[in-house]
């Protein structure tokens, strides 16, 4: 009575379905959607006591978690994974954790230089820079000083989210 209680209610096309369609979140990583794609393909696992059925059925829901794992990846992770057509969730988990972490890097970078970007240039040196452009004002050679003020709540942002991002890791 203690086992029926607690037993899944879903029948198994539930299931089915629910392992098809499911989605990466908006802040769910590779890794804990492959978690959460497993958690739904263990429920499709059929138990039978012939080893041969029982290799037949793993199979199947290996393949059935490889393509729902790579159907619902986002974004560019998601995109690259699906050019790289994995034989594997293992391959595919390492393909999307590596190109996440290689966008992460670039965005960090980008903020970086934006951040640092508040330097002193000469007019000819500003158009080279592609910071500013020379007025008819100002002649060739005179110094301007770019605002920090400008950049500063920009970077203070980045600063705060690069600070949240550390204190997850």
């Amino acid at each position: 009575m203690f086992r029926k209680r607690y037993e899944d209610v879903h029948t198994d096309q539930y299931h089915y379905a629910m392992l098809q369609m499911v989605r990466q979140g908006k802040n769910e990583s590779p890794q804990e959607f492959a978690d959460r794609c497993r958690a739904l393909a263990q429920r499709i696992t059929c138990q039978s006591d012939d080893p041969v059925a029982q290799r037949v059925h793993r199979e199947n829901a290996e393949r059935m978690l490889l393509a729902s794992y790579v159907a619902g990846l986002t974004g560019v992770p998601g995109r690259q994974v699906c050019y790289a057509s994995p034989i594997s969730v293992e391959e595919a988990i390492r393909i999307a954790v590596s190109v996440q972490e290689a966008e992460r890097q670039e965005k960090f970078n980008n903020s970086f230089y934006a951040r640092h970007d508040s330097r002193t240039y000469s007019n000819s040196e500003k158009s080279r820079h592609a910071v500013g452009s020379r007025t008819a004002s100002q002649p060739e050679g005179r110094r301007t000083q770019i605002p920090r003020s400008a950049n500063k709540a920009r970077a203070s942002s980045t600063r705060n989210a690069q600070t949240k991002a550390a204190l997850r890791c």
